[in-house]
Order: C-alpha cells, then structure tokens, then sequence
C-alpha cells in the first residue's frame, strides 16, 4: 500500500505485461471514481469526498502526480485514440479533420465549436477581438468524450489537455507567411490579430507549446500550404490511427 504524506493508496489489481512492465489499478478512498473506473468489471469504491478522482489528478496537485495509474486507469479505455489536429489560424486544422474523420471514422471535435455551445468562454478580449476561454469550464465540458476517445481535436492550442488524454498531436505549419496572410484577411482579421497569429507562425510558438506539454515522440510537424499536402498529411495520419488501433489490440489480447 503506497503512501504519501499520511495519505494511502490501495492497490486492489494489477497485469503482468508480455514485456515484464505491470499496470496497477489502484483505489484512492479520498476521491470518488470516476466513471472510468466505475467501468472496470468487478470495481467496487466507496468515497470519503465528493471530488473527483481524475479532475483532481487533472488539477495537478504534487501528490496524485506520483500515481501515474491514473492515466493508466484513463487509456485502457480507449479503443481508438485521441489525435490533436492543432496550428496556427489558417494552416487548415478544420480541413483536415473533416478529410480524417471520413478517412479514419474519427470523429471531428471542434473545440471553437464545443465552447460556444457549452458557453465556455470567460471574457472577452476587444483588442484580438476574441473570445477568451474558461479552460476548466471547457476541460469538464469534454472529459467524458475524450476518455471514449475516438477524437479528432480541432484547436489553435493544445497545452491545456492532460497527457494522458493524447495518443498523437499534430502541428500544421505554413512556411508561406504571405499565404497565410492572404488566408488571414480573407476572414476579415484586423491588423492586430493578424499580426499576432503571423508571428506566432513564424516563431513556431504552437510547436515549442506542443513539445512542452506533450513527449516529444508523439508530437509532429506537417506543412499544410497546398492540396498535394493535405492529402499527403492524412494519408500519414490515417497510416498512424491504423498502426495505433493494430497495437492496441495486440495489447489487449
């Protein structure tokens, strides 16, 4: 029974990996399972706390970061994985989630989408001229779909999901500033905004933030500037969801 600062953890199953490695399940009685591990046949909890187990790991307080079960708990879930289709404005994330949700049986989740209709925004910035997002009222708007997995997540960021809901995250680059900005004004943004997704692009900002949150071996860069792209990247993409769902399958039997 692992312990940390007078707090203990139950360990009540685990399984023995064809390479060695072993996966503990494990019982937290001060948080109350999530429905992940309601799930789990033969898991019975009872809870001294109305918090939940994953939103509390989630949070990040020091101590249920050691436990790392708890994205172990999370991924065995899945049977397809969660794909992060990420980038600056304009570099064509929404075109190729659509491409990949019919390539894959992905589905499209777009996080712009999911804000507005779970009214997850929390202010308002008139200078970009752009809503701001309430990132833990969005983080519990989508937590039951991303630990279903199955998602291809449309969004201009990435740093805010856990780790543990991720299986690939994608970063489309357009090395064509003028193109971008062409792409940019044709959507009517101000000189600010543009400006300020035009240096984000140049400076590689949404990659240096993937490679940040995310391990670098499942983070990827792809120039998104013509159509001989996107067909290329989601042919790739494709190739890797195939590969994943084979591997997980393996591991399952």
């Amino acid at each position: 029974m692992p312990s940390q600062i007078g707090h203990s953890l139950t360990i009540i199953g685990f399984e023995i990996r064809d390479n060695g490695s072993a996966n503990l399940l494990v019982l937290d009685p001060m948080f109350k399972p999530s429905s992940a591990v309601k799930r789990l046949r033969g898991t019975r909890a009872v809870s001294a706390d109305p918090a939940r187990i994953l939103k509390g790991y989630r949070r990040g307080a020091d101590y249920l970061q050691k436990y790392k079960i708890f994205e172990v708990l999370k991924v065995i879930m899945r049977t397809s994985p969660n794909v992060i289709i990420t980038g600056t404005p304009g570099v064509g994330k929404t075109v190729h989630c659509e491409q990949l949700a019919q390539d894959t049986g992905l589905r499209h989740l777009s996080i712009n989408q999911v804000a507005k209709d779970r009214d997850c925004f929390e202010t308002y910035d008139e200078e970009l001229e752009t809503w701001i997002v309430d990132e833990d009222k969005l983080l519990d708007a989508v937590e039951d779909e991303m630990l279903q997995g199955g998602l291809l997540i449309d969004w201009h960021a990435c740093d805010l999901f856990p780790k543990s809901w991720i299986d690939l995250v994608v970063v489309l680059r357009c090395p064509s500033t003028s193109l971008l900005y062409d792409r940019l004004s044709s959507r009517g943004y101000k000189e600010t905004k543009l400006q300020e997704n035009l240096d984000a692009e140049i400076f590689g900002v949404l990659s240096e933030e993937a490679r940040e949150a995310f391990d670098e071996e499942i983070v990827v860069e792809l120039t998104s500037e013509k159509d001989d792209d996107v067909e290329e990247n989601c042919t790739r993409i494709s190739n890797w969801v195939s590969s994943w769902r084979i591997n997980q399958n393996l591991d399952t039997n």
